[in-house]
């Protein structure tokens, strides 16, 4: 789960906008994770 996630942020990153806050903590609602792990996945 934690890869799909990441992919996903990834893709943002990598295309043409960058992952807003809204983004964010709507990947965190779908996976149900909170938003501290979410971001713990980028730093990883």
């Amino acid at each position: 789960m934690q890869f799909l996630m990441y992919g996903m942020i990834s893709f943002w990153e990598n295309e043409i906008r960058e992952p807003t806050a809204s983004h964010i903590i709507a990947v965190a609602k779908i996976f149900n994770v909170s938003i501290d792990e979410l971001l713990l996945t980028q730093i990883i």
